[in-house]
């Protein structure tokens, strides 16, 4: 009989693997063409390093609870043409122009988020980092007792890591219901990434305000006002973000078309600042 299965299969050289196995006949393409409709075309072609990969981040396909709930039509974070090629047209070239920093016709600025500072009387004692610090350097090595501070998505996925190498991993947030955490991510995302948490036994304490970092942890207020202490090794801060738009303020009244796109305008989604990308090259 016959075997097609899919899911999973992002990149040409996973699919053939499938089949080299013998674990399959054929292989099944679902998310993998939203991303990139000309998958198979390009791989008959041999060229599959030009193959756009499904990400597998289910942002745009899926949504967010949010939007999951309320039927939003079908994106993909990394196809900005996904399901709008009645609308978005590819513009023909009316002049070349040279686009980057230093010389150019246009300049997109692209330069992302930094982590909302803390004022928080300890933020700066060497036991604390931010998340960019944490995901930005390999060699941050945590303690066996870590807390993080913030309930969003990058906080949850920390939470799990640090919990599945063993370690007691504790996750504090001002939010007040287990539906808010994490509730950034996509709907099926958040669902699975709970359940990871539930299994690893990470401590989830909803409704506490961060107050002060101690020598030996941290001190959070409560929805009745009541004080609470909570010890550790290590405390990543993971409350958010601000737009970095300092890169853009220096070049404007110096570039003719200057445009801002991504993270640098609001915090938002990978799919949102591809999006942009698209639209402002587009119009360039």
């Amino acid at each position: 009989m016959p075997i097609i299965i899919d899911g999973g299969f992002t990149t040409p050289d996973i699919a053939e693997q499938a089949l080299a196995d013998g674990k399959t006949d054929y292989i099944g393409l679902g998310r993998p063409i939203l991303a990139d409709p000309d998958w198979v075309k390009k791989l008959r072609e041999k060229r599959p390093e030009d193959i756009v990969p499904c990400i597998r981040c289910v942002m745009g396909c899926v949504g967010t609870p949010e939007t999951y709930s309320s039927a939003a039509e079908m994106r993909c974070a990394v196809n900005p043409l996904c399901n709008l090629t009645s609308y978005r047209e590819i513009a023909p070239l009316v002049k070349k122009k040279r686009v980057l920093a230093g010389g150019y016709d246009a300049v997109i600025v692209a330069t992302g988020t930094t982590p909302i500072k803390s004022r928080v009387i300890g933020s700066d004692k060497p036991h604390v980092c931010s998340v960019m610090e944490f995901t930005g350097d390999r060699n941050i090595e945590l303690g066996q007792t870590v807390l993080m501070i913030g309930g969003g998505l990058v906080g949850a996925e920390i939470a799990y890591s640090q919990a599945k190498k063993g370690k007691k991993a504790i996750l504090t947030t001002r939010r007040t219901s287990m539906f808010e955490v994490a509730n950034d991510n996509s709907s099926p995302m958040q669902q699975r990434l709970m359940m990871k948490l539930k299994e690893y036994s990470v401590d989830i304490r909803l409704g506490l305000d961060l107050k002060e970092i101690t020598d030996d942890g941290a001190v959070f207020a409560g929805a009745d006002k009541a004080m609470t202490e909570i010890k550790c090794d290590n405390i990543v801060l993971c409350r958010g973000y601000v737009r970095n738009n300092k890169l853009y303020k220096e070049l404007e009244g110096q570039v003719e078309d200057l445009y801002k796109i991504g993270d640098c305008v609001k915090p938002n989604l990978i799919g949102d600042a591809i999006h942009d990308g698209w639209v402002v090259a587009n119009r360039i």
